[in-house]
Protein backbone atom coordinates (compact mmCIF):
# COMPACT_ATOMS: atom_id res chain seq x y z
CA UNK A 1 0.00 0.00 0.00
CA UNK A 2 1.12 3.38 -1.30
CA UNK A 3 0.95 4.91 2.36
CA UNK A 4 3.04 3.04 4.15
CA UNK A 5 5.20 1.05 1.75
CA UNK A 6 8.28 2.86 2.59
CA UNK A 7 8.00 1.45 6.53
CA UNK A 8 11.55 0.95 6.67
CA UNK A 9 12.46 4.80 5.77
CA UNK A 10 10.03 5.45 8.89
CA UNK A 11 11.52 3.22 11.16
CA UNK A 12 15.13 4.70 10.54
CA UNK A 13 13.83 8.16 11.02
CA UNK A 14 12.33 7.30 14.30
CA UNK A 15 15.90 5.73 15.14
CA UNK A 16 18.19 8.81 13.88
CA UNK A 17 15.60 11.43 15.58
CA UNK A 18 14.97 9.03 18.48
CA UNK A 19 12.25 11.94 18.88
CA UNK A 20 11.32 12.32 22.49
CA UNK A 21 6.99 11.45 23.28
CA UNK A 22 6.03 13.22 26.14
CA UNK A 23 3.76 10.60 28.15
CA UNK A 24 0.75 11.57 30.71
CA UNK A 25 -0.19 8.23 31.10
CA UNK A 26 -2.16 5.16 32.32
CA UNK A 27 0.37 4.45 35.93
CA UNK A 28 -0.55 0.77 34.81
CA UNK A 29 1.27 0.42 32.07
CA UNK A 30 3.41 2.84 32.47
CA UNK A 31 6.68 0.70 32.08
CA UNK A 32 4.95 -0.93 29.28
CA UNK A 33 4.54 2.22 27.44
CA UNK A 34 8.07 3.21 27.46
CA UNK A 35 9.37 -0.11 26.95
CA UNK A 36 7.46 -0.42 23.56
CA UNK A 37 8.33 3.44 22.30
CA UNK A 38 12.41 2.21 23.44
CA UNK A 39 11.80 -0.80 21.32
CA UNK A 40 11.16 1.35 18.11
CA UNK A 41 13.77 3.35 18.66
CA UNK A 42 12.18 6.82 19.77
CA UNK A 43 12.94 8.27 23.42
CA UNK A 44 9.64 8.29 25.92
CA UNK A 45 9.26 10.58 29.14
CA UNK A 46 6.89 9.75 32.17
CA UNK A 47 6.17 13.72 33.56
CA UNK A 48 2.33 14.34 34.57
CA UNK A 49 3.29 17.11 37.07
CA UNK A 50 1.35 19.86 36.44
CA UNK A 51 4.29 22.35 37.21
CA UNK A 52 6.64 20.77 34.26
CA UNK A 53 3.83 19.68 32.30
CA UNK A 54 4.38 22.75 29.66
CA UNK A 55 8.10 22.64 29.77
CA UNK A 56 8.02 18.94 28.66
CA UNK A 57 5.97 18.90 25.95
CA UNK A 58 7.72 22.14 24.78
CA UNK A 59 11.07 19.77 24.37
CA UNK A 60 8.85 16.95 23.11
CA UNK A 61 8.30 16.14 19.17
CA UNK A 62 4.85 14.23 20.23
CA UNK A 63 2.61 13.88 23.07
CA UNK A 64 0.40 10.95 24.60
CA UNK A 65 -2.25 11.46 26.82
CA UNK A 66 -3.98 8.47 28.41
CA UNK A 67 -6.84 8.82 31.21
CA UNK A 68 -6.99 4.83 31.93
CA UNK A 69 -6.20 6.17 35.77
CA UNK A 70 -6.87 9.49 36.13
CA UNK A 71 -5.89 11.45 39.22
CA UNK A 72 -6.05 14.72 40.84
CA UNK A 73 -3.97 16.79 38.98
CA UNK A 74 -4.31 14.65 35.59
CA UNK A 75 -6.48 16.93 33.89
CA UNK A 76 -4.50 20.29 34.28
CA UNK A 77 -0.89 18.61 33.29
CA UNK A 78 -2.67 17.60 30.04
CA UNK A 79 -4.28 21.38 29.93
CA UNK A 80 -0.98 22.95 30.47
CA UNK A 81 0.74 20.06 27.90
CA UNK A 82 -1.93 21.26 25.55
CA UNK A 83 -1.44 24.70 25.97
CA UNK A 84 2.31 23.78 24.96
CA UNK A 85 1.46 21.80 22.32
CA UNK A 86 -0.58 24.04 20.32
CA UNK A 87 1.97 26.68 20.68
CA UNK A 88 4.71 25.00 19.43
CA UNK A 89 2.61 22.56 17.09
CA UNK A 90 3.71 19.50 18.48
CA UNK A 91 0.89 16.63 17.79
CA UNK A 92 -1.22 15.18 20.08
CA UNK A 93 -2.62 11.40 20.61
CA UNK A 94 -5.36 10.81 22.94
CA UNK A 95 -6.18 7.69 24.54
CA UNK A 96 -9.82 7.97 26.77
CA UNK A 97 -9.27 4.90 28.70
CA UNK A 98 -13.19 3.58 30.25
CA UNK A 99 -14.57 7.21 29.02
CA UNK A 100 -17.31 5.82 29.22
CA UNK A 101 -17.09 4.46 32.91
CA UNK A 102 -16.85 7.48 35.29
CA UNK A 103 -18.52 11.17 34.50
CA UNK A 104 -14.80 12.20 35.40
CA UNK A 105 -13.40 10.66 32.38
CA UNK A 106 -15.87 12.03 30.35
CA UNK A 107 -15.58 15.63 31.30
CA UNK A 108 -11.64 15.45 30.69
CA UNK A 109 -12.38 13.92 27.73
CA UNK A 110 -14.53 16.30 26.59
CA UNK A 111 -12.60 19.16 27.76
CA UNK A 112 -9.18 18.03 26.05
CA UNK A 113 -10.81 17.50 22.92
CA UNK A 114 -12.68 20.80 22.71
CA UNK A 115 -9.93 22.76 23.70
CA UNK A 116 -7.06 21.29 21.97
CA UNK A 117 -6.33 19.91 18.58
CA UNK A 118 -5.84 16.62 19.01
CA UNK A 119 -3.53 14.63 15.98
CA UNK A 120 -5.35 10.91 16.55
CA UNK A 121 -7.87 9.77 19.18
CA UNK A 122 -7.23 6.20 20.02
CA UNK A 123 -10.24 4.07 21.33
CA UNK A 124 -11.44 0.67 21.32
CA UNK A 125 -15.57 0.45 20.22
CA UNK A 126 -17.00 1.13 23.64
CA UNK A 127 -14.56 4.15 24.05
CA UNK A 128 -15.75 4.79 20.72
CA UNK A 129 -19.63 5.08 21.34
CA UNK A 130 -18.92 6.44 24.74
CA UNK A 131 -16.84 9.69 23.01
CA UNK A 132 -20.56 9.90 20.53
CA UNK A 133 -23.09 9.62 22.87
CA UNK A 134 -22.39 10.86 26.39
CA UNK A 135 -25.49 8.31 28.04
CA UNK A 136 -23.72 5.26 26.87
CA UNK A 137 -22.28 4.28 29.96
CA UNK A 138 -19.41 0.99 29.61
CA UNK A 139 -18.88 -1.74 32.21
CA UNK A 140 -15.16 -0.96 32.95
CA UNK A 141 -11.97 0.24 31.53
CA UNK A 142 -11.30 -2.37 29.03
CA UNK A 143 -14.82 -3.33 28.09
CA UNK A 144 -15.04 -3.60 24.49
CA UNK A 145 -18.12 -3.33 22.68
CA UNK A 146 -19.51 -5.43 19.65
CA UNK A 147 -22.96 -4.89 18.22
CA UNK A 148 -23.51 -5.65 15.41
CA UNK A 149 -26.63 -2.80 14.39
CA UNK A 150 -24.04 0.43 15.06
CA UNK A 151 -21.67 1.46 11.98
CA UNK A 152 -18.64 1.94 13.80
CA UNK A 153 -17.17 3.18 10.29
CA UNK A 154 -19.62 5.64 10.03
CA UNK A 155 -19.50 6.97 14.10
CA UNK A 156 -15.71 6.74 13.41
CA UNK A 157 -15.57 8.98 10.83
CA UNK A 158 -18.27 11.40 12.59
CA UNK A 159 -16.01 12.08 15.30
CA UNK A 160 -13.24 12.69 13.10
CA UNK A 161 -14.75 15.14 11.52
CA UNK A 162 -16.39 17.08 14.29
CA UNK A 163 -12.74 17.13 15.95
CA UNK A 164 -11.28 17.38 13.27
CA UNK A 165 -8.41 14.54 13.65
CA UNK A 166 -7.88 10.70 12.91
CA UNK A 167 -9.80 8.04 14.70
CA UNK A 168 -8.17 5.06 15.19
CA UNK A 169 -10.02 2.06 16.72
CA UNK A 170 -9.29 -0.95 17.55
CA UNK A 171 -11.54 -3.84 17.58
CA UNK A 172 -11.84 -7.76 15.92
CA UNK A 173 -11.60 -5.19 12.76
CA UNK A 174 -9.61 -2.02 13.91
CA UNK A 175 -10.64 1.59 12.07
CA UNK A 176 -8.46 4.62 11.18
CA UNK A 177 -10.40 7.30 9.01
CA UNK A 178 -9.65 10.79 8.95
CA UNK A 179 -13.55 11.41 8.31
CA UNK A 180 -13.07 11.22 4.75
CA UNK A 181 -10.55 8.23 3.71
CA UNK A 182 -11.36 5.10 6.07
CA UNK A 183 -8.76 2.01 6.17
CA UNK A 184 -9.58 -1.29 7.80
CA UNK A 185 -6.74 -2.95 9.31
CA UNK A 186 -7.39 -7.00 9.62
CA UNK A 187 -4.06 -8.02 11.67
CA UNK A 188 -3.78 -8.72 15.40
CA UNK A 189 -4.42 -12.18 17.67
CA UNK A 190 -6.56 -13.26 20.14
CA UNK A 191 -4.20 -13.07 22.97
CA UNK A 192 -3.17 -9.23 22.47
CA UNK A 193 -6.20 -8.09 24.56
CA UNK A 194 -5.58 -10.54 27.36
CA UNK A 195 -2.61 -8.76 28.46
CA UNK A 196 -2.41 -5.58 30.56
CA UNK A 197 -1.16 -2.86 28.53
CA UNK A 198 -1.09 -3.53 24.58
CA UNK A 199 -3.73 -0.78 24.35
CA UNK A 200 -2.03 1.53 26.14
CA UNK A 201 1.43 0.63 24.36
CA UNK A 202 -0.06 1.00 21.04
CA UNK A 203 -1.22 4.42 21.71
CA UNK A 204 2.39 5.18 22.95
CA UNK A 205 3.79 3.55 19.57
CA UNK A 206 1.03 6.00 17.30
CA UNK A 207 3.17 8.64 19.58
CA UNK A 208 6.29 7.31 18.74
CA UNK A 209 5.21 7.80 14.47
CA UNK A 210 4.00 10.73 15.27
CA UNK A 211 7.32 12.07 16.03
CA UNK A 212 8.17 11.43 12.57
CA UNK A 213 4.94 11.36 10.04
CA UNK A 214 1.69 12.15 9.34
CA UNK A 215 -1.88 11.47 11.37
CA UNK A 216 -3.38 8.93 9.51
CA UNK A 217 0.04 7.12 8.74
CA UNK A 218 0.96 7.14 12.66
CA UNK A 219 -2.06 5.68 13.33
CA UNK A 220 -1.82 2.97 10.50
CA UNK A 221 1.91 2.23 11.47
CA UNK A 222 1.08 2.35 15.16
CA UNK A 223 -1.52 -0.22 15.30
CA UNK A 224 -0.20 -2.35 12.90
CA UNK A 225 2.88 -3.01 14.21
CA UNK A 226 1.78 -3.99 17.52
CA UNK A 227 -0.85 -6.54 15.76
CA UNK A 228 2.07 -7.68 13.85
CA UNK A 229 4.09 -8.32 16.52
CA UNK A 230 1.55 -9.72 18.58
CA UNK A 231 1.11 -12.46 15.79
CA UNK A 232 4.94 -12.95 15.47
CA UNK A 233 4.80 -13.54 19.38
CA UNK A 234 1.81 -15.86 19.20
CA UNK A 235 4.03 -17.78 16.17
CA UNK A 236 6.72 -18.74 18.58
CA UNK A 237 4.87 -19.94 21.42
CA UNK A 238 5.21 -23.75 22.21
CA UNK A 239 2.46 -26.49 24.04
CA UNK A 240 3.47 -25.24 27.25
CA UNK A 241 3.98 -21.50 26.96
CA UNK A 242 1.09 -18.91 28.00
CA UNK A 243 0.18 -15.46 28.33
CA UNK A 244 4.17 -14.58 30.35
CA UNK A 245 5.75 -16.51 27.62
CA UNK A 246 3.40 -14.00 24.86
CA UNK A 247 4.68 -10.74 26.76
CA UNK A 248 7.88 -11.86 26.28
CA UNK A 249 7.77 -12.55 22.83
CA UNK A 250 5.74 -9.56 22.07
CA UNK A 251 8.64 -7.41 23.37
CA UNK A 252 11.60 -9.20 21.28
CA UNK A 253 8.83 -8.99 18.53
CA UNK A 254 8.56 -4.73 19.06
CA UNK A 255 12.30 -4.38 19.00
CA UNK A 256 13.17 -6.91 16.03
CA UNK A 257 10.68 -6.40 13.12
CA UNK A 258 11.93 -5.64 10.21
CA UNK A 259 10.11 -3.67 7.13
CA UNK A 260 10.08 -6.25 5.00
CA UNK A 261 8.18 -8.64 7.63
CA UNK A 262 5.84 -6.11 8.50
CA UNK A 263 4.82 -5.38 5.36
CA UNK A 264 4.62 -9.73 4.19
CA UNK A 265 2.02 -9.69 7.22
CA UNK A 266 -0.16 -6.56 6.93
CA UNK A 267 -3.53 -7.11 5.96
CA UNK A 268 -5.26 -3.66 5.12
CA UNK A 269 -8.15 -2.90 2.77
Amino acid sequence: MHLIKDIDVVLDMIRKKRGIVHHITNRVTIHECANAVLAIGASPIMASHREEAYEVTSHSQSVVWNIGTIESGTLEAMIESGKAAQHHTIPIVFDPVGVGATSLRRHAAKTLLNTFPVAVIRCNTSELIALYSETYTSTGVDSVLIDEDKNYDEIAKSIALQYHTVVAVTGPVDIVTDGKRIYHLHNGVDLLPRLTGTGCMTTSLVGAFLTVTDPIKAAILGISYMSISGETAKMRLQNEEGLGSFSIYLHDALSTLTGDMFLDLLSIE
